[in-house]
């Protein structure tokens, strides 16, 4: 095979998806969103993570092209040394803390006064009216962007917004979303190099009927058209990849405009 990168790796699981078993496609949620510490699990150990036998690992690293775990596994770990020397790039400021920190702290505030001067209002309140009169608000982020996801999850909830975090589990996400209805919503998380595996679920959750959020950095996403309303959020860093200080204020900002909305709906039902 051609050098292997996370990138790849994800798309050659994503070409076979669709033929995977239910077990196998366990194995495949579970490792496009644990690709480092997969790199680093035995076939018996991932196996137990996601609930399936040693032999449905074994056919899955089969069925997507390697010649077998090992191999697979091999390939995986080759492709998160390579993406972590690969920040090796990314310019260092000095050798001062305070510099360091000055430096960040001016590339976040630049990341959210943009987000803020280019947020969508129409879209923003869109989103708010949506997520008050849903049955149920479900959050899906592949990667680092799950921790986005959860976080929403977590931060509605806390108002009184039932909402659920779609994560690897035992099930499958197509399996979690087996229930959507046109009265759920689904936010999506959705950033460079935008997942496939993200897209995918994206698109069924639109085929059940259910109402697509997409908080992406860029309006050219495939994603995007699949959305019902979509925000955009500057999230370059100076050292690493991507930055979530916009992407938190945003999430502050939703979180805190539907708990105004639900205190004056319980104030209204004591009324």
């Amino acid at each position: 095979m051609n050098e292997m990168t996370t990138e790849r790796i994800e798309a050659l699981i994503m070409s076979k998806y669709k033929s995977l078993s239910r077990n196998q496609r366990k194995v495949a949620d579970y490792i496009l969103n644990n690709m480092n510490e997969s790199a680093f699990l035995s076939v018996v150990e991932i196996g137990t993570k996601c609930g399936a036998s040693k032999a449905t690992v074994v056919r899955f690293a089969q069925t997507i092209g390697f010649e077998g775990f090992i191999d697979f596994r091999n390939g995986l770990h080759s492709a998160v040394q390579t993406k972590f020397s690969n920040m090796d790039r990314f310019p260092l400021i000095s050798n001062s803390d305070k510099e360091t920190i000055n430096a960040v702290a001016q590339q976040e505030v630049k990341n959210i006064n943009q987000t803020i001067e280019s947020l969508n209002l129409e879209a923003f309140n869109g989103i708010i009216n949506l997520c008050n009169k849903s049955n149920a608000v479900y959050t899906f982020g592949h990667g680092i962007s799950a921790l986005m996801s959860q976080i929403l999850a977590l931060s509605l909830n806390q108002v009184g917004v039932k909402t659920i975090s779609l994560v690897s589990t035992h099930m499958s996400i197509e399996e979690q979303m087996m229930f959507l209805s046109s009265n759920d919503v689904v936010i999506f998380f959705s950033f460079s190099t935008y997942s496939q595996f993200t897209i995918d679920a994206a698109r069924k959750a639109s085929e059940k009927g259910a109402k697509v959020v997409v908080i992406s950095d860029a309006k050219n996403s495939a994603i995007v058209p699949l959305s019902t309303y979509n925000l955009f959020v500057q999230h370059e860093n100076v050292l690493i990849p991507n930055s979530f200080a916009a992407i938190s204020v945003l999430i502050n900002a939703l979180t805190s405009e539907l708990s105004v909305l639900i205190k004056e709906k319980n104030i209204n039902l004591i009324k």
